[in-house]
């Protein structure tokens, strides 16, 4: 036995065993770095609605649970991921097509707020704001709002289309995006438009909208048609794969508002059917209460 404890610490050390008494979320926060809190302080947009994203170069920028318990991060924590996601993360993939081997408009359209790297990473477009102890975090000057309209637009009719055109670098995203559709879809410049976020949760968005001409927005969010539904004004319209990853919608001139709901159609009907065997088995419940009752009662007489 003391030989098995002996070689078994060769391989499992005593400073990385964890107390089976200490949750996942207590161990992460004390991992939490310097870069990590000015990160989470400076992460918010303007009006506080939502957070930006983090692309955090030295800690596995695709898989690592700790910057993303902290702010939300490019890559997140799953191991299931949508194919267009995994795309992009690629190597070698349009996220790594530009100065230096960072494609920064992309992530900029990306909603990429800042990069965490090494002291001294010198790429034009990347200020470093913060040199903490175990790194230091570049802000994206290329970066972009959650919600923008653009000028300009592109129409392709396949995939392979769109991912050539993001694969490009040193594309202006603010003024122009790449749709997959068939549909003939127009835009126009308008530099009084607005496009403000005024709810913001996981399975809802909210915006306030505001154009003097009909134009198309793009929504720096993942696109998934497998459930999200947009309104404008109470009325359905279609979301439009945009960027290859990212979600667009036409909208006429005029103030509107906005609605996005995750609504997928397997979560209405399983609801559905658990209302509708709840109330079955409720009213069995009901009937079998009532005749034993009854019986009850006709044997007392």
């Amino acid at each position: 036995a003391i030989d098995m404890i002996s070689v078994g610490k060769r391989y499992v050390p005593e400073h990385v065993i964890v107390n089976a008494n200490v949750s996942p979320e207590r161990y992460i926060e004390t991992q939490k770095r310097d870069i990590d809190q000015y990160i989470m302080d400076n992460i918010y947009s303007d009006n506080g609605e939502y957070e930006y994203r983090v692309f955090p170069l030295m800690d596995g920028a695709f898989s690592n649970a700790v910057p993303s318990y902290f702010y939300p991060t490019i890559g997140g924590y799953t191991g299931a991921k949508l194919s267009i996601v995994a795309d992009l993360q690629a190597n070698g993939g349009p996220l790594f097509k530009g100065n230096a081997g960072l494609n920064l408009d992309l992530l900029g359209a990306l909603n990429i707020k800042y990069i965490t790297y090494q002291q001294g990473l010198s790429i034009p477009g990347l200020t470093p704001v913060f040199n903490g102890s175990s790194g230091t975090v570049y802000r994206n000057e290329k970066l972009l709002p959650k919600a923008f309209f653009v000028d300009s637009l592109v129409t392709v009719s396949t995939p392979n289309e769109a991912f050539d055109f993001v694969e490009q670098p040193n594309v202006d995203y603010s003024s122009i995006a790449v749709v997959e559709t068939t549909e003939a879809l127009s835009t126009s410049s308008d530099s009084t438009s607005k496009a403000e976020v005024t709810e913001y949760t996981g399975a809802e968005m909210t915006l306030a909208l505001n154009r003097s001409k009909p134009g198309f927005l793009v929504l720096s969010e993942i696109y998934y048609p497998a459930g999200w539904v947009a309104t404008l004004n109470g009325n359905e319209i279609p979301i439009y794969k945009t960027n290859f990853v990212l979600r667009g919608l036409e909208i006429p001139a005029g103030d509107h508002i906005l609605k996005l709901e995750f609504k997928p159609k397997s979560y209405s009907i399983g609801v559905t059917l658990s209302w509708v065997s709840l109330g079955l088995q409720t009213l069995i419940a009901l009937l079998f209460g009532l005749n034993y009752f009854k019986r009850k009662k006709l044997g007392e007489s």
